[in-house]
């Protein structure tokens, strides 16, 4: 296919900030996923902007798409609701447009991610009004969100390129190929790979990790939402497969602390004047 691809806003014109920049990182996504269209033989059209108005960079944008006569059209974003709104959404103009397949399997590949599914929306934007070619506007996730930064960051941008062009064209594989330096995910769970060459990852046993704590199993799967004992304490990792530290947690109906290293307190008064019993559950 001839599609136009756009890293929604521009230099000019930013788009939202939180913990992340939409455009920035949108422009570094837009990149990767250019890369592997052409990889597979689609011509990618380069719909960016650079114009000093909202309105001349969306007009500029749907220009070189129609001058072009693309036959699929794509705008890169990153969500934000001053931090309340969280997941991914895809939007285009109504379920009836040629869109809407490729749409429906983005949103999909995205919440595969961990990303909560907020579905297709049905709008009519300036994108939708004046591009000729079926249309897309892709939210990936809310850039000020703490949680959907941290799914969003456990990604490589080959990885969630792949995502992406696989909703596109079925004959690219939903992941790459290849072994990730870092975190990489399967159908099990999560691994971290520190050397791509010998393919060597973590296993059975803690790793700090961009300041967190994570323990890694006899398989080299970082443990998530369970229990461990290790050497005599009790410690929990939580469903993002981070250790819990200074914190309270409510697990199973009952509510444990657990200190700056980790630990599980039991039968004994907490820093902040509460008592915990044997098991270290919260005497109410």
């Amino acid at each position: 296919m001839k599609i136009g691809l756009r890293a929604g806003h521009s230099e000019n014109c930013k788009g939202a900030i939180g913990i992340v920049d939409e455009y920035d990182q949108m422009e570094k996504y837009y990149t990767v996923i250019k890369k592997l269209l052409e990889k597979y033989g689609h011509v990618v059209i380069d719909c960016n902007s650079n114009a000093r108005t909202q309105n001349k960079e969306l007009s500029e944008g749907a220009n070189k798409a129609n001058n072009n006569n693309v036959d699929l059209f794509i705008s890169l974003h990153m969500n934000a609701s001053n931090g309340k709104g969280y997941g991914t959404e895809v939007l285009i103009s109504s379920k009836s447009s040629k869109a809407y397949p490729y749409a429906k399997k983005l949103v999909d590949n995205y919440a595969s991610l961990g990303f909560y599914n907020r579905g297709i929306k049905f709008v009519n934007l300036y994108e939708m009004r004046k591009i000729i070619a079926p249309n897309i506007i892709s939210e990936i996730c809310f850039c000020d969100n703490q949680n959907d930064i941290n799914i969003y960051n456990r990604y490589s941008w080959e990885q969630l390129a792949y995502i992406f062009c696989n909703a596109i064209d079925d004959n690219i594989p939903i992941k790459p190929n290849t072994w990730n330096k870092g975190w990489n995910q399967n159908s099990t769970g999560w691994w971290y790979c520190f050397d791509v060459n010998n393919k060597y990852y973590y296993k059975n046993e803690w790793k700090e990790i961009d300041g967190e704590w994570y323990y890694f199993d006899l398989n080299g799967y970082a443990m998530e939402s369970k229990w461990l004992n290790y050497k005599g304490d009790w410690y929990y990792l939580k469903n993002n497969c981070k250790m819990a530290k200074n914190e309270w947690l409510w697990i199973d109906g009952e509510c444990y602390y657990f200190g700056n290293k980790g630990e599980l307190y039991v039968n004994c008064i907490t820093p902040d004047g509460y008592r915990v019993d044997y098991s270290g559950a919260w005497i109410q």
